[in-house]
Formats: structure tokens, sequence, C-alpha cells
């Protein structure tokens, strides 16, 4: 679901797939998570994160500005 929005992030400063991978994941790892294909660990979004030179701050305050924000469930367990 965040993945969308990094790929935004990472496109918008002209950052390759390879180069925010870097050392990080592989670039099909992120690739995939981009994509909503499959998860990332919070260590490697982090990391992420700071690779493009944002803060969780400033990155989940930009995902609220594009219309998403995550809802708590509905259901109880």
């Amino acid at each position: 679901m965040y993945g969308q929005y990094f790929k935004r992030l990472r496109n918008y400063k002209k950052m390759t797939l390879g180069e925010a991978a870097k050392d990080i994941t592989s670039s099909p790892a992120l690739s995939r998570w981009e994509n909503g294909v499959d998860d990332i660990r919070l260590k490697k979004f982090l990391a992420l994160l700071d690779r493009v030179d944002i803060t969780p701050r400033e990155f989940f305050a930009y995902t609220e500005v594009q219309g998403f924000a995550v809802q708590p469930s509905s259901h109880a367990d």
C-alpha cells in the first residue's frame, strides 16, 4: 500500500530503482513492494525513506494528502 507512494516520491526525486535499493534491498524486491505484490520489513522501509531524504512523519503526511489513510479495522477479532 505504501509502496506506490514511495515510488511516486522516488520518481519525483529522479532516483532509479537501483539507486534507491542499493545496499538496502534488491531492485526486484523494491519493485514488488512498490507495485503492491510484496511487503517490506520496517528496517528496510525506514532506510528507504532515509535514502530519498524524507522522514517517516513527512511520508505519512504525504500519503494523507494524496488521499490515502489507514483506517482501523471495522471487525472485532
